[in-house]
């Protein structure tokens, strides 16, 4: 029977690792544009993973270095995360853009007497880390925990 609600099937489940068994882990979710990337945020970091896309199965991988907040940032680092990829123009009439260059943005609400920031990592896959790719955004006003809603958009 034809449906018009989307198909949606289970690919796989991830688990906080050895040290990332906190309790927090997954307080905050990302899924990119095109559903194969997936930032997980925590208390006090953040884990990024790749849609691997086998034959007869797919599965999470992980993508690059897990990513730590500073004492700086207090226990909020991680509580609110997003992913995007940039977007390029193409040489192609018929393709208006490319996509290109993994971004994530992580926030820390708490950071300087919360104030809150947003910090910037972009994704290097000749070295497979994570790298600060901007200045990190600072909110202005004790108290006005800056970066509790962040989105990243083409």
């Amino acid at each position: 029977k034809n449906s018009s609600r989307p198909n949606i099937e289970l690919v796989g489940e991830i688990y906080s690792e050895g040290d990332d068994n906190d309790g927090m882990f997954g307080q905050s979710l990302s899924l990119d544009l095109l559903g194969n990337f997936l930032v997980i945020g925590a208390k006090g970091y953040a884990r990024a993973y790749w849609l691997r896309m086998l034959p007869f199965d797919s599965e999470y991988v992980p993508a690059g270095n897990k990513i730590v907040g500073e004492e700086s940032d207090g226990e909020e680092f991680g509580s609110v995360v997003a992913s995007g990829r940039v977007l390029h123009h193409n040489v192609c009439a018929g393709c208006p853009f490319v996509l290109d260059k993994q971004r994530i943005a992580i926030s820390s609400p708490a950071y300087d007497n919360g104030r809150g920031r947003v910090l910037l990592y972009q994704y290097s896959e000749d070295e497979e880390i994570w790298q600060p790719f901007a200045s990190p955004i600072e909110g202005g006003v004790e108290g006005e925990g800056m970066g509790r809603d962040v989105k990243i958009s083409p």
